[in-house]
């Protein structure tokens, strides 16, 4: 009798041990309540995404049209300081040379190169920005001699080392160089500057000056 106790009492604790096993393995399934909830939550949860998402959007499209703007200010900005840096050299080099004191030509080594004294020390420059035909320079030179030798006159360089410029009769009014244009005994080249790149640009009307070289002992033949 005892051991069918046991026996019983064994049997009973294996079916119960199944039992906590089998209810592990097959949990109590969500009520539909509950499932209710989460559903709902999880639509509004979407529904706020959502809305965040459009405000991302917004900001930006406001953020690539500031963008815009941004680097349209960037690209003017570059153009003034482009203007800027190619306007100050030349005003800088405009006012230093109406500071310049005058100079003496010494000699005329021919049509296109003077010997100036430039504040005692003599040096040899050339006229830029033209060229003088070889079968005129010799007429030419014999008049610049006559015209030029021991005056004073201004001389704006094209170079830094100076050995090439402008020659000026006064501080204003244009260069010697496009004198020699206007008159027809020089022709300009691609590299001209000041006021014979302005004759060459239109920018000036030339006034007549055959009656100054002829003056000055320059006769166009």
């Amino acid at each position: 009798m005892r051991r069918l106790l046991t026996q019983g009492v064994v049997i009973l604790a294996v079916l119960f041990s199944l039992g906590i096993n089998s209810a592990a393995q097959n949990p109590t399934q969500e009520s539909l309540e509950s499932k209710k909830k989460r559903l709902s939550a999880l639509e509004v949860s979407i529904t706020q995404s959502r809305s965040k998402i459009l405000e991302i959007d917004v900001q930006l499209t406001t953020l690539t049209e500031l963008r815009a703007e941004i680097q349209k200010s960037i690209e003017e900005q570059k153009e003034e300081s482009g203007r800027l840096l190619e306007t100050i050299p030349i005003e800088e080099e405009a006012l230093a040379f109406l500071d310049s004191p005058p100079r003496k030509v010494l000699a005329v080594s021919d049509s296109n190169t003077y010997l100036i004294d430039f504040d005692g020390a003599p040096r040899l420059v050339k006229l830029h920005g033209l060229y003088i035909d070889p079968l005129k320079s010799a007429a030419i030179t014999k008049a610049l001699k006559k015209r030029l030798v021991k005056k004073l006159v201004y001389f704006r360089c094209a170079d830094v080392a100076c050995h090439q410029g402008y020659l000026y009769l006064s501080r204003t009014g244009a260069s010697f160089n496009a004198k020699l244009i206007q008159a027809g005994f020089a022709v300009p080249s691609d590299d001209a500057k000041f006021d014979v790149a302005a004759f060459l640009d239109g920018a000036k009307q030339w006034a007549d000056t055959s009656s100054e070289t002829e003056s000055g002992g320059l006769r166009r033949r």
